[in-house]
Order: C-alpha cells, then structure tokens, then sequence
C-alpha cells in the first residue's frame, strides 16, 4: 500500500489512460542517429525507465522539417521512412503498460545552418541572443506549409504507434518564438495581438486532429513565463491555454524560459525543486484539461503534495530519472533510501562538452543493455582501494555490487574527500546526497572499510589483491609567488575546512570553481573578499556549469555583501597587508588585505610506487589521481574501470 494518495493513482488524457501521475519529461538525448533515425541505443534508454515503472514517456523533441533540426542525434519524423524505426520503440515501451507520446519540434532561429543545412527560419528576421545567427523571415505560404508538416508528423506517430503526440510550443523553439512578442514582430494573420501570434499553434492543433481522428490525444508543451523582458508572462499564457483548450488540445504541460533564460529551464542546485509549480498552478487554474509540471522535483512526497493540493495532475521527472531510472519502482516499493540521487549539476544538458546526454552520477545512463550484459562477474576478485573520494566510493560501490569481495582504506575520519569540501559553500549541501548514497550502499553491500588508516605498499601487499584501485585524490598547488610561505596566506581546502581564520578583508588567488565557491562561503560569512584571476573572465577552468555559474555570480555580485572580481591580474607579490598585481594598465598594489587565499589549481597525489606491485595484481588509478578533473570524471572513470574486474 503506498503511502502517497495520489502519486500512483491513474489520470485520464483524452481517450487515454495512464497508469500514474509520474511522466518521464522529454529530454533531448542526441542517441538517435545523425540521419535522424531511431537507434538501440535510444530504445533501451526509454526501455529502462518504463519498465521501473513511470506512467508516461514524452519522448525528446522529433523534429518535422528538415529546417527545424537543432542537434547532432536528433530525431526526426519528416517523411514516412522514419515509421518502421518509430514503431520498434512504441512497440517495446508499450509492452510495459507504460505509455509514451511523441513530442513534435521545429527549432526556428533556435538552431543553425551548420545543423539544419540551411539558414534557419523566424516568424521575424530577429536573430536568437544565444544562437547569433540571423534567420530568415518565414513567408504566410511557408507557415501555412509547417502547420500541414506539424500535422502530417502527427499522422506518421499514430501510425507508429504512439499513444498521442505533444506540439513543442516552449522554451523559444518555433512555436514559442511565434507566440512572443519579444521575437514575433509580424504585422500580418501571424503577428500582432496575442489571438493572432496564437494562430500558428492552433492551426496546427486543428488540423493535427483532423489528421489523427478526435480520440488521438494531442498535448502541448507552453513556457508560461518565458522571463525575458517584453516576452510571454503567465497572463498571456493562460489566455493561450483556453485557446487551446476550446479547440480540442487534451493536456498542457507548463514549462517556463527560453534559451537566453536557460537557467530557468534547467535550474541548477541552486535553486529549490519545483521552482516552476507556480506556473502550472496558474495555468491550471484557467483550464479543464490535465496539467503537468516540471522543475527539479525529486523529492516523493513533495511531488505527491503538488498533485493532492490541486498544482498540477501529473509531475514530470527529467534529470532524476537520468541519475536513477528506478526512481518510480523505489518509491512504490518504499525504498526512497536507495534512490541515487540527482545533484543537479547539469553536466547532463552540457551539450558544448558532449552532443549526448549522460549523467554525472550514473555511468549506466546511455550504456543501459552494455552493462546490463557485464552486471555480475563471473568469479568475485579480491579489490582493494585506496581513497575514500567519490572516486573511490563509487569503485567500491560498483565492484561490491558486482559480485567482488572489496576492502576500502581512508586516511581521514570520514568519508567524501573533496566533495565534502565542494558541499560547504552556499548552495551547494546537495552534493552531500551523492556520498550518502554511496556510503550507505556500501555498506549495505557489506564493503570493508577502515578510516584513519593510510596503507603502507607492504600492508597492501599483506592484503593480496587481485586488483588495486588508487583513489587518492589530489593536493593543491602553491604557485611560486614571493611571500606565498607567509603568515597570513592560507590554502582554500582549509579555508572550506574551518581549520584557519581568516581576516575581514580576503584576497583570494584563482577564480575557478574553488576560488568562486570559497568567495561565495566568506562573503556568506561577511567578508570583504577580492578574487584575483589572470585570465579573462572568471570561472573559465571548464569546472564552472552555465547555470550554477548564472546564480553564483549573481550572488557574488548582485549584493549588498559584493565580491571584488579582477580578471586578466596576476599577483606578483604578497605582503604583510597587501598584494602587488599586474594588470594590463600596469602594476596596483591591494591595501589592507588580512589574508590571501590560494586557490590556484591542484596535482595528482599518488603516494603509491605501482611499479612494485606484482605483475599479477591489476592496478587502476582513478579520479583526481589521473588528473584533477570534475565529479562526472570521478565517478566515471571509477565506473568504468571497475565494470572491467
């Protein structure tokens, strides 16, 4: 018996019904081929979470036209050719009692030529603020030529054998840029007044429904506040919404931003789950028809409030079902304790590093039937590691999970390593959840492990390992700066530790994620802090995601307790009370500075000589022992190696 009243009960969508109120929101994946064709890969992504139990998939935006493509592996239903490969999904997901509609996109300015072949298209010849490139004013006939693509699109979906389609009308993409005043300047039937730049939309809703009969569900996906200046509010988007409503549309699911606003659209951890609940409640409040949220939300009981205090019929999961596709079966089954959770780091949506979505604390996402074949190893090995990081944690985790007999050593009192530092500053005490997670699963799985104990190579080699994994993390580095040795100078490690006080007045050296973080924890504390950066802009180590960046610099800057940030210096000399910098208009020396924090970068750390161990032992060095790197490369390079035992 669940004790969530509603979470688990069944909603009704047109002629549909689903088996619960937990939807799988869509996420661009780049899994399906460059053709646009549906791949294994894609299959067994949705395959793992419909058989764990979520009631409804929206499969990731397909786009209609050629013209709208906006990814690399971005999957497309433009002509009849792409059904075949459509249905093998449906019939797959399907077969799980879960069910699964497809979202149909055009990209608008919101792409580029590279990627769609040709100059992109606009309701106006306005170019998008992130994208740059300027797109070509659609003529009435070519819209008109769209609307019967959306529609066509949506037959070729039903003859696939999904279970409806959903019109991607947010997040800036066609449709949106349509609807908005802050990209649609048209002056013809398109543009204008709200009724007019709605046209597009409904058009493409009527004629969807002619195309599929009345009884195929048709949803649609609305930014309710698009948080730009001069764009849709949510009293535009509720008018839109009954619209829509009176013309047939079976379900809204209620988003909010467009890509200059993406932080909105995918929040980091900074910002509390169900940050756009507000906006689905708004909208619901002026339907009939089911509506749906989304925003971070990942906690069961508070999705099962949203839904028992009438905010929205169904909760849509994104990045918590990357990090942990069981999520639904967990809950239902009580076992929140063992959900891994998502950190919202958003390394999943960090398409400029990687065109395919993963996730920083799952290996397996994107890797679903390869490592469902290599789970279980077919003689348990002796594994003995080194670091107790998240490194190390998520290689024990994985090998004793595996089937492997495992011995864990840390040198501290406590397990995590850096990342309990990374947790410290504001905002950030998500991180924590990753090393519960893993902490608590290996102890579950009846991992050893032994604190306070830095083993000697010979203690290793009394253990007998047959495989060896050095986790041991790395130190920082001190930069050859004269008086760097002084008094009053101090590592950032030890700063986020609590073990120095610092002064009133800080300067820090180094403007990456641990220099901005460590800002972000004294001036929470009231200090007047300098950060000090020889590059150009701070936060440019590749360590700093787009959105969390957005909310920790507006922190850093947007308040009364400001944080001084000085790029392109460089500290030539530390005083008493002072810094000597160089910058591009010459030298400048800082006054009444109580203390100087380092914050410069850090080395690997490898205190063991592999060259003595047998040959017979299989040694793997992971982490930040390879390389200094981010917690995605921690917890995969651990993973990885350690699916090879």
């Amino acid at each position: 018996m669940s004790i969530y009243t509603m979470l688990f009960t069944p909603l009704r969508i047109g002629e549909m019904e689903v088996k619960n109120r937990i939807g799988m929101a869509p996420m661009t994946s780049g899994y399906a081929g460059e053709d646009g064709y549906v791949t294994q890969t894609l299959i067994d992504f949705y395959m793992k979470r419909a058989r764990n139990g979520v009631g409804l998939i929206t499969v990731e935006s397909c786009y209609v036209d050629r013209g709208g493509r906006g990814f690399p592996g971005h999957l497309s239903i433009e002509n009849d050719g792409y059904v075949p490969e459509l249905t093998r999904m449906t019939e797959a997901v399907k077969g799980t009692g879960t069910r699964i509609v497809l979202q149909l996109i055009h990209c608008g300015r919101q792409t580029t030529s590279t990627l769609c072949g040709r100059q992109p298209v606009a309701p106006s010849p306005i170019p998008c603020p992130v994208i740059r490139e300027m797109p070509r004013e659609l003529s009435t006939e070519e819209i008109e030529g769209i609307v019967q693509k959306f529609a066509d699109a949506a037959g070729r979906a039903k003859e696939a054998g999904f279970d409806g389609v959903e019109i991607h009308g947010a997040h800036g993409y066609l449709l949106n840029q349509f609807l908005s005043p802050y990209s649609n300047k048209r002056s013809d039937r398109y543009g204008g007044d709200l009724f007019n730049r709605s046209k597009v939309i409904l058009e493409i809703l009527t004629k969807t429904k002619e195309k599929t009969g009345r009884d195929f569900p048709v949803l649609c996906r609305l930014s309710a506040d698009e948080f730009v200046s001069g764009g849709l509010t949510l009293s535009d988007t509720r008018q839109v919404a009954v619209w829509l409503q009176n013309a047939g549309l079976d379900a809204l699911s209620v988003t909010g931003g467009v890509y200059e606003t993406a932080y909105r659209i995918i929040p980091p951890m900074d910002v509390e789950q169900g940050s756009l609940v507000h906006l689905a409640q708004g909208i619901k409040e002026a339907v009939r028809i089911p509506v749906f949220t989304v925003g971070g939300i990942h906690d069961p009981s508070f999705a099962d409030q949203i839904l028992v205090q009438g905010k929205a019929d169904m909760v849509l999961l994104g990045r918590t079902l990357l990090a942990d596709p069981e999520w639904p079966a967990k809950v239902q089954r009580g076992r929140e304790g063992t959900i891994r959770p998502c950190i919202y780091c958003n390394h999943c949506r960090n398409r400029a590093i990687r065109p395919k979505i993963n996730c920083a604390v799952n290996y397996e996402t994107g890797r679903e039937a390869e490592l469902a074949s290599m789970s279980k190893a077919p003689s348990p090995r002796n594994v003995v590691i080194v670091g107790g990081g998240i490194a190390g944690l998520q290689a024990a985790y994985t090998c004793a999970q595996n089937g492997h007999k495992v011995t864990l050593y840390e040198k501290t009192g406590e397990l995590g390593g850096n990342l309990l530092l990374a947790s410290l500053p504001p905002k950030r005490q998500r991180l924590k959840k990753i090393l519960s997670f893993l902490s608590e699963g290996i102890g579950r799985l009846d991992v050893r492990v032994y604190l306070k104990t830095e083993p000697s190579l010979e203690s290793i080699l009394k253990s007998k390992p047959d495989v060896l994994f050095l986790a041991t993390g790395a130190k920082p580095i001190l930069p050859n700066i004269p008086g760097i040795d002084g008094p009053n100078v101090c590592l950032a490690v030890d700063v986020l530790r609590g073990l120095v006080n610092v002064g009133r007045s800080v300067a820090i050296i180094g403007g990456g994620l641990v220099g901005l973080e460590t800002a972000d924890h004294l001036r929470a504390q009231g200090k007047a802090v300098t950060i000090i950066e020889k590059l150009p802009a701070v936060g440019a180590d590749g360590l700093v995601e787009a959105n969390f960046q957005k909310y920790l610099l507006d922190r850093l800057t947007g308040t009364d307790q400001s944080v001084l940030i000085l790029t392109s210096t460089e500290v030539k000399e530390i005083g008493a009370d002072y810094v000597q910098v160089i910058q591009e208009t010459g030298e400048k020396r800082l006054t009444g500075i109580d203390t100087v924090v380092v914050a410069a970068g850090s080395t690997p750390h490898l205190p063991v000589d592999t060259d003595q161990l047998p040959p017979a032992c299989e040694v793997f060095i992971v982490g930040d022992a390879v390389t200094p790197r981010t917690l995605f490369e921690a917890v995969h390079s651990a993973s990885e190696k350690a699916y090879t035992v």
